[in-house]
C-alpha cells in the first residue's frame, strides 16, 4: 500500500517553561520511555475458579528526560536547578514543560507535554578550547506524567 506521509528530521528542540526559557534551542533530547506496571484484578467464576477481570488498575513509570544545548549567557536551567537544590521539589519548582521538536524550516514536528517537571541533574561537558569545541550544558528532568500533541 502507498502512503504518501513525509518523513521530517528534525533540526532542533525547543523548551518551554513557561516563556522563561522559550528561545533556548537543544541538539538533542532523549526523551526516555514508559514503562507500564498491570496489576492483576482477580475475580471468580460461578464455581469458585480464579478469573483475570479487567479494573486491575495500571500505574505509569517514566524515564528522565534529558537534554543537550550550546552553553550561552543564558542561566536559566542553572537557577532551576538551583532553586531544587534548595527548596525541593515542591509546587514552587515544579513547572510544566513543553519540548518542541522543530524541522529546518521552523515548523513544529511535535510536542512533549510535562507536568509535574523538575530538574533532576545538571551538567557542562568539557571543552578542548584548542579545539574551538562548543561548551554544551546537559540536563535530566524528572516528571509526574507526559502527553503527546500531534
Amino acid at each position: 500500500m502507498s502512503d504518501d506521509k513525509q518523513v521530517s528530521g528534525v533540526h532542533h528542540f525547543k523548551l518551554d517553561l513557561g516563556g522563561l526559557e522559550s528561545s533556548m534551542l537543544f541538539s538533542s533530547v532523549a526523551m526516555g520511555g514508559a514503562t507500564l506496571s498491570i496489576g492483576d484484578f482477580k475475580t471468580t467464576d460461578a464455581n469458585g475458579n480464579p478469573v483475570n477481570s479487567c479494573g486491575g488498575g495500571t500505574q505509569v513509570h517514566w524515564s528522565d528526560v534529558s537534554l543537550t544545548r550550546g552553553v550561552d549567557t543564558d542561566h536559566g536551567l542553572w537557577d532551576w536547578f538551583k532553586d531544587v537544590k534548595e527548596k525541593g521539589a515542591c509546587g514552587d519548582t515544579k513547572k510544566e514543560v513543553k519540548i518542541i521538536a522543530l524541522d529546518s524550516q521552523g515548523n513544529t514536528l511535535h510536542t512533549w507535554n510535562l507536568v509535574g517537571a523538575v530538574i533532576s541533574s545538571y551538567q557542562m561537558a568539557g571543552a578542548d578550547a584548542g579545539t574551538e569545541a562548543i561548551l554544551t550544558e546537559m540536563v535530566s528532568i524528572h516528571f509526574e506524567d507526559a502527553s503527546l500533541e500531534a
